[in-house]
């Protein structure tokens, strides 16, 4: 990914909360028991979110 053009990305709540906050997806799963470890809640994916748009403002 050219994280030059950070600013532009979307993140769409459907993402988060059907793959990475989905303890039941077949491939997410682990992703999601990491997040949720992690303080992160599938009833709030604005919080998800909004720390990986800063992350990656913050490392590019």
């Amino acid at each position: 990914m050219d994280v030059s053009s950070f600013n532009k990305v979307i993140i769409e709540d459907s993402k988060i909360k059907e793959y990475l906050l989905n303890t039941n997806h077949t491939e997410g799963n682990s992703k999601a028991e990491y997040f949720i470890r992690n303080g992160f809640e599938i009833d709030k994916p604005e919080l998800l979110k909004q720390f990986l748009l800063e992350h990656l403002q913050q490392n590019h």
